[in-house]
């Protein structure tokens, strides 16, 4: 039998994808190509779910919602971005809330916007590693999810 590689392409630039697909080598972009890649990839579609996810919210009477986001931001959560800020009800606002990967990071976005005058009602994740987080900085604030706090997972 011969023998196949087949490159999977997790968390890359797009400097390495561009060279994949110059180099024409066999690869999977786990995850959404950069701009003017063509490489096959493996991804959901972030600004459909996140657009699902800000709508579901304000049907539910949420009108600030926040949406975490890393610092680097690849093309998936700039699409979630896109797809919360395409609620264009009166009234409803999305709040991006960069976090730097960190526990830390998280608590201190979160402490900072439920600290504003008109802090979101609800919050959508866009890393599993946020969750547990967010529930933890709103149970040492007194705060019940769902009951004072929602709180959308975009990823398991």
């Amino acid at each position: 039998a011969e023998r196949r590689t087949v490159w999977i392409l997790h968390r890359s630039t797009p400097q390495v994808q561009k060279w994949f697909e110059s180099n024409r080598l066999p690869c999977l972009v786990r995850g959404t190509p950069s701009e003017g890649i063509s490489l096959p990839f493996l991804d959901v579609d972030w600004k459909a779910t996140a657009r699902h996810a800000a709508g579901m919210l304000w049907r539910l009477g949420h009108r600030r919602i926040g949406i975490l986001t890393p610092l680097d931001r690849l093309v998936g959560v700039n699409a979630a971005i896109d797809g919360a800020q395409q609620i264009t009800e009166d009234g409803f606002e999305v709040m991006v809330m960069e976090e730097n990967g960190t526990a830390g990071g998280v608590e201190r976005i979160f402490t900072r916007a439920m600290g504003t005058l008109d802090p979101p009602t609800a919050l959508i994740a866009t890393r599993a590693r946020q969750v547990v987080t967010l529930f933890g900085c709103a149970a040492r604030r007194g705060m019940k999810v769902p009951e004072d706090l929602s709180l959308v997972s975009l990823v398991t």
